[in-house]
């Protein structure tokens, strides 16, 4: 029944964790701090602190369970879900960080927003962050942001690791 299905697949490649820069700036920020009884600069320090694996892909295409998160942003989801969350949004629920690629409703407590990242490849579809691929999140000052186009609406931009970091290029 299994024939040809490989059940026991190589790892995912070892190499620097991928970067996704991220604004600080998220609806949920002050009260992820004070949920978690620390200040917004103390949950800046611990989300970036970590290296996270891509547990597995899911929710929506191109979204990525990134796990585990340290303890005092391992929270529960919102009581409310938001029925719209914006694409690129940086956000914690259930022991888990992620990057909303497209905009849709999502009840996770928004820490900010990765205005560079690109979840896909146009040119073959793949997503950018695969199981297994560790990644990191560095803060990145509002003036510093990366223009990039709405992932709902598409563009010639394709998501490339180069040394380690997720960038955009024309495809």
């Amino acid at each position: 029944m299994l024939e040809g299905v490989a059940l026991d697949p190589e790892p995912a490649p070892a190499g620097e964790p991928v970067t996704i820069a991220t604004v600080y700036d998220g609806a949920d920020l002050d009260e992820v701090a004070r949920l978690a009884g620390g200040s917004v600069d103390d949950i800046v320090k611990l989300h970036t602190g970590a290296v996270y694996t891509v547990e597995l892909l899911g929710f929506l295409p191109g979204f990525a369970y990134l796990g585990p998160a340290p303890g005092p942003l391992a929270l529960a989801r919102r009581a409310s879900p938001r029925p719209v969350v914006p694409a690129r949004s940086v956000a914690v629920a259930a022991g888990f960080t992620g990057v909303y690629p497209s905009a849709t409703p999502g009840g996770w407590h928004l820490l900010g927003r990765a205005p560079g990242f690109v979840p896909f490849s146009l040119d073959d579809g793949r997503p950018a962050l695969t199981p297994g691929a560790s990644v990191r999140f560095v803060a990145l000052d509002p003036d510093d942001e990366v223009d990039q186009p709405d992932p709902d609406e598409g563009g010639d931009h394709a998501a490339e690791a180069v040394d380690g970091e997720v960038s955009a290029e024309d495809a």
